[in-house]
């Protein structure tokens, strides 16, 4: 039963929501229409207001009816029409009525919405504000037919109004000026819609007695989110990238193109506290990255306001734990290179072998991966299994801790990991896309320190930066890739069988292949390639290489061979070759595909012929013979005979060593314009969550050539080098007992 008394409340409450909102409804106008319809429906329901104290005590039909004359008289464009009629059928339907029986209800609204589909001649799917009403009558019809009571109906409606709310985002425009903008519609939700299902709403709330002082922002918070999103992604010139990698931390800012317009890079220091462990300080990262940040803002000259969105891409593995209520970290991070847990995965392999949980997770048992790392932590940091189990520790890669950070950290920050990252941690099952709680029991690891596993490229945007921190304004953050695979989406490989090779402190090759995973039975990796929004899942095979910018880095700060990074070519080229000598970097023992733990690094071949030169030489070279071996294994696991290699990372910039990689591969080797696909990657994952780039096929059309190198060396040679390469990995063997 409704009362004549709580359809006058229902209306003040409809005045006083649309006025709440106003600017809500503008924003959401703003992306489809001419930006009006918050203010035309406040202004319609103000006249409502002044005109209600006139007929307040007349019977309900009256009442809706004068509501209808108000609005068909003072709301502008189509609004006031539509909406007029709205409320003028549903008093027609319920004339002379003081109170409504349930029937009475449900035959206001279904008339109601009859009149405002004959008047504005819409029909569902039009993306307009039918497709919250309709679906809402039809609810409401239904939850009575079940003799359900009057909230329960308008319970149903509401649900249902919510639903067809949300369903017109992904609509085309058929009606009215969006419709003009066709596929440009696409990815906005319906501020009709919005409005419709606020007024059903307030009505629900009316009569079940959950009206509050307040309602600033009634929607759902997701949905509020999702329309400042839209908003921003329509207005916004640029996309933000945080690039958190093993050396340094950069944030790069891409345009609608994909090219850069500011970039800012620290490095940070290496923490080596015995053989084999490495280590960073989080809270080192977290102050970098909000330098690099200030940096690339003000180098590009851009406002804050013109950002779209921010997208994070890291380096993978490197597990953090840290206070929920501090955000203090319990220890260094744990650094993907660090061996120390090679004791554990030992003591794991016992039952069932390094494969032990490949068949769910696709990897190998390795000092690599997060799980070991984090049961390490909590096997050896005082105090801290304890926090775990009370909930107090939280655990993330280094994307989750900055995540966390930038959206607030102890206050409110969003705990959150993609699948990508989830993927490396040994950890995550690779068909549910969740945590498995069976391996998680066997490492003793609490499934309340992990974070929210999300997708890739997230609508439902985890939440904004502060306007206090770093990027000096509330900006969505919806993006988040592994750097490995935020590579692969920079390099645009969305079809199954392209693939990447990136060349950084490591070298990773992955190869898409498609919506379901491929078990590896040649050493590599089975993972996930990424995620966008509800799409499914896409994996890849991935062949990762632990040392390769990292030898060069060796070289020069160890060895002091050079000054700079970029000097390693010239020293290179001054010898005609490399002198008879290999250089197995196995510093960490040797990843795909042998996953040798107890490898360690060697340098066979030597004679008193050797220089400096030839060293500088081997140590590059190195780098292409590790990528051909995972190039075989990935071409014998996919069956995909690869035409091209796609590039990119600091390293594509030396040509001696993309033309040896060409070579000892005899395929081109191709570079793009912009070789920084890991930001790019991110940034592209985060623009496609608040439509700043509409689909796949944007991506593509920035997507350039900058350079290809072919292959020139004969197969005798190649045979012939590649066999000496081979022997050389044999010497590195069982080295650790």
């Amino acid at each position: 039963m409704v009362t004549r008394d709580q359809i006058v409340e229902w209306l003040k409450l409809v005045a006083r929501v649309l006025e709440e909102n106003k600017d809500y409804l503008t924003q959401l106008d703003a992306a489809i229409g001419d930006a009006d319809h918050g203010i035309n429906m406040d202004r319609g329901f103000k006249k409502v207001m002044s005109q209600l104290p006139g007929v307040q005590d007349k019977d309900i039909g009256s009442i809706l009816k004068t509501t209808g004359m108000a609005l068909i008289s003072s709301v502008g464009g189509a609004g006031g029409p539509l909406y007029g009629t709205l409320f003028m059928r549903a008093g027609m339907a319920v004339a002379n009525k003081y109170e409504l029986t349930d029937e009475d209800l449900v035959h206001m609204w279904e008339a109601a919405v009859d009149g405002v589909i004959q008047r504005g001649r819409a029909q569902p799917g039009d993306k307009t504000m039918v497709d919250a009403l309709l679906p809402a009558v039809e609810a409401m019809k239904k939850a009575l037919e079940e003799g359900a009571d009057t909230v329960e109906i308008l319970r149903r409606g509401v649900a249902a109004a919510e639903e067809g709310m949300k369903a017109t985002i992904p609509m085309q425009a058929k009606k009215g000026r969006a419709s003009y903008l066709g596929e440009r519609s696409i990815g906005h939700q319906d501020p009709g819609a919005t409005s419709s299902y606020l007024i059903l709403k307030a009505l629900l709330d009316v009569v079940s007695g959950a009206q509050q002082e307040s309602r600033d922002n009634p929607i759902h918070e997701d949905v509020w989110r999702c329309v400042h999103r839209e908003r921003r992604g329509i207005m916004a010139k640029y996309v933000a990238a945080v690039d958190q990698g093993t050396t340094s931390t950069r944030c790069i800012i891409f345009d609608h193109a994909g090219r850069i317009v500011g970039v800012h890079q620290k490095e940070h220091e290496q923490i080596y506290p015995q053989p084999g462990w490495v280590e960073h300080d989080p809270m080192e990262i977290w102050e970098r990255t909000q330098e690099v940040i200030r940096g690339a803002i003000e180098k590009a000259g851009v406002k804050p306001g013109d950002i779209a969105a921010v997208g994070v891409t890291n380096q993978r593995e490197t597990t953090v734990v840290w206070d929920k209520n501090t955000g203090k970290p319990y220890y260094n991070a744990i650094v993907w290179q660090d061996t120390r847990t090679k004791d554990i995965c030992d003591e794991l392999a016992k039952d069932g072998g390094q494969d032990r949980f490949r068949p769910k997770v696709g990897l190998p048992l390795a000092t690599y991966f997060s799980g070991p790392k984090i049961k390490w932590l909590l096997d050896n940091v005082e105090g801290l299994r304890e926090a775990a189990e009370r909930g107090d520790a939280l655990f993330g890669n280094i994307d989750t801790w900055l995540i966390w950070n930038l959206t607030g950290g102890p206050n409110g920050g969003a705990h959150v990991t993609d699948v990508t990252n989830a993927s490396r941690t040994m950890l995550m099952n690779l068909e549910t896309l969740d945590w498995d709680d069976e391996i998680l029991d066997i490492m003793g690891i609490p499934k309340k320190m992990l974070p929210k596993i999300v997708p890739s490229s997230d609508p439902n945007t985890w939440g904004s930066t502060l306007k206090d921190g770093p990027f000096g304004d509330e900006i969505p953050v919806c993006g988040d890739l592994g750097d490995q695979q935020a590579a692969l989406v920079g390099q645009t490989c969305f079809d199954p069988g392209e693939a990447k090779n990136t060349y950084g402190t490591g070298c990773f090759l992955l190869l898409n292949t498609g919506t379901e995973p491929v078990q590896s039975k040649s050493g590599l990796l089975t993972t996930l390639a990424y995620k966008f929004g509800d799409a499914p899942a896409v994996y890849a095979l991935e062949g990762s290489i632990a040392i390769t910018g990292a030898l060069v880095q060796w070289l020069r700060d160890n060895l002091e061979f050079f000054k700079k990074s970029a000097d390693i070519e010239p020293c290179a080229r001054s010898v005609p070759d490399n002198g008879g000598i290999y250089f197995v970097p196995a510093f960490s023992g040797l990843f795909a595909p042998y996953w040798r733990s107890d490898a360690r690094g060697v340098i066979v071949g030597l004679t008193r012929y050797i220089k400096k030169g030839h060293i500088c030489r081997a140590a590059l070279e190195a780098t292409a013979y590790q990528t051909r071996d995972v190039f075989e294994a990935m071409i014998k696991d996919s069956g995909v005979d690869l035409k091209a290699l796609k590039v990119d990372g600091g390293m594509v910039y030396n040509d001696l060593l993309m033309q040896f990689q060409a070579d000892i591969l005899n395929v081109p080797v191709v570079r793009p314009v912009v070789a920084e696909t890991t930001s790019l990657g991110a940034a592209y994952a985060a623009g496609l969550a608040v439509g700043f780039w509409k689909n796949l096929d944007d991506l593509r059309q920035n997507w350039q050539v900058d350079k290809t190198w072919e292959p020139q060396m004969d197969e005798e040679t190649r045979a012939k080098l590649y066999k000496g390469w081979l022997k050389a990995v044999e010497r590195t063997f069982g080295w650790v007992e």
